[in-house]
């Protein structure tokens, strides 16, 4: 087998991984914290323990402020398991026998889209309720180059869909 068909099956299914972790654990927590189950508060109710399932470890702590709960921790969970996702499916691309595809294209203009405008977004809209540490303008900063250089990739791509056609044109 091809090792670049291989290294991409990989990180397709690391990143599948990934993005299940993250699901479950937004899903967990957002069933916990709407019903109340496994939440436990602390530090004179300022700070919350969401705890393993059918345990009484904690898991997750939180700070108790609903607005630092949806725009600090769901909406950040939720979005990286989007990314996940579409990380995986991008890597996925990769390792079909045909690369120069309108599908593949696709995938990849999904993954360019989402990271050049779902993280400055999501940030812009938090800035205007909870503050924004300098670390996450770091993170929308890398979000923007990797959008930036898979944008390339996917002309790149377009191009390739392009002289693919003509070439079949001609056989």
């Amino acid at each position: 087998m091809n090792p670049s068909r291989l290294i991409s099956k990989l990180v397709s299914f690391l990143f599948l991984l990934l993005g299940a972790v993250y699901g479950l654990t937004f899903l967990y927590s957002l069933i916990c914290l709407i019903t109340g189950w496994n939440v436990v508060p602390f530090s004179e109710g300022k700070q919350l323990n969401i705890l393993y399932p059918f345990s009484g470890k904690p898991f997750l702590i939180l700070d108790n402020n609903g607005l630092y709960i949806v725009f600090s921790f769901l909406l950040p969970c939720l979005l990286y398991t989007v990314f996940f996702f579409l990380t995986a499916r991008m890597f996925g691309v990769f390792k079909r026998p045909r690369l120069f595809t309108a599908p593949n294209h696709l995938q990849l203009k999904r993954f360019y889209v989402f990271n050049l405008l779902v993280p400055p977004l999501s940030v812009a809209i938090a800035f205007f309720f909870v503050e924004i540490e300098f670390i996450i303008g770091v993170l929308v900063v890398l979000h923007l180059i990797m959008g930036i250089f898979v944008w390339f990739v996917a002309a790149i791509f377009k191009q390739g869909i392009q002289l693919q056609n003509e070439q079949d044109l001609f056989i």
